[in-house]
């Protein structure tokens, strides 16, 4: 017998005993659906998530973008207050 068949008599009944033991196995369970946090679909989200996001904004950060535009015009007030007189630092 030449290397060639044997070599396909060997791969042959490689795969036919392969073939013989696979069993067929059935699909797992389904994982009951969890409720994570902040997924938009719970009692547990976010106040406030469906509202505008422009609102939500204003609502929770517009006094602070307010507040550094003050600080920042106060402080070129001061800037201005060194190089004359006429202009009083609030700072």
């Amino acid at each position: 017998m030449s290397a060639s068949r044997l070599l396909a008599a060997l791969c042959t009944a490689a795969a036919l005993t392969g073939m013989a033991g696979a069993q067929a196995t059935a699909a797992p369970a389904a994982a009951p659906v969890a409720d994570f946090p902040f997924d938009g679909q719970g009692a547990d989200d976010a106040p406030n998530r469906g509202a505008d996001p422009g609102d939500r904004a204003a609502e929770y950060g517009g006094n602070l973008a307010a507040e550094i535009i003050d600080l920042l015009a106060d402080a070129a007030k001061c800037g201005l207050a060194v190089a004359t007189p006429a202009v009083q630092c609030p700072l």
